[in-house]
């Protein structure tokens, strides 16, 4: 900008000041000329298109050399943000993907584990239900074998009792016998007595 001030201060090389200005003998005869004059005022109106135009492409560019500046920046600043984003999503990931690899082997050691505790239950209920079929079929032996008893006892009960009638019997019949033996000794040693007196 200071060198366009610079040279905005002073006429520019080729401009038409300087053409009227050249320093050759045949332009000073022609400055009066008004068909000149007048050409070379459009060519100074020409030059000053030119220059306002090359001005003002200078400027389109420095603004849109700005602009790309900028944009450049803001897609760097972008870059980072979602390069720093996709960082973090990838450590979110990763210790989601741990989460949920803990979670399954703590799932498949669960699993495990249940399966190991119903065969263990479904073990235990077998041998109940063998105990239980044992037990029962050892109180339907047992009862048999204490009906068997009973009947037993009750043969032998019977059989004392018919046991102690008859020696109750036996011993009724003994005691007849002695009484008997005794009357018929009492009768002899009487017998004896009287024949002796005699």
């Amino acid at each position: 900008e200071e060198e366009e001030d610079t040279q905005e201060a002073g006429p520019r090389p080729g401009s038409p000041s300087q053409l009227l200005r050249l320093p050759f003998p045949s332009a000073q005869k022609y400055e009066d000329d008004p068909q000149v004059r007048s050409a070379i005022e459009e060519c100074g109106d020409a030059w000053r298109e030119v220059q306002a135009e090359a001005d003002a492409k200078r400027g389109m560019q420095a603004q849109l050399l700005s602009e790309l500046r900028k944009i450049q920046e803001r897609s760097e600043r972008q870059y980072q943000e979602s390069s720093a984003l996709m960082q973090r999503m990838m450590q979110a990931k990763q210790k989601l993907a741990e989460r949920l690899s803990h979670a399954s082997a703590t799932n498949n050691e669960l699993r495990g584990r249940l399966h190991v505790e119903q065969t263990c239950i479904s073990n235990r209920r077998s041998r109940i239900s063998d105990c239980m079929r044992d037990l029962l079929g050892s109180c339907t032996e047992a009862g048999a074998q204490v009906a068997a008893l009973g009947r037993e006892q009750s043969c032998l009960v019977e059989e004392l009792q018919a046991a102690t009638a008859s020696q109750s019997a036996l011993q009724a019949e003994l005691q007849q016998e002695r009484v008997a033996t005794w009357q018929q000794s009492t009768d002899v040693v009487m017998a004896f007595a009287k024949g002796s007196h005699e």
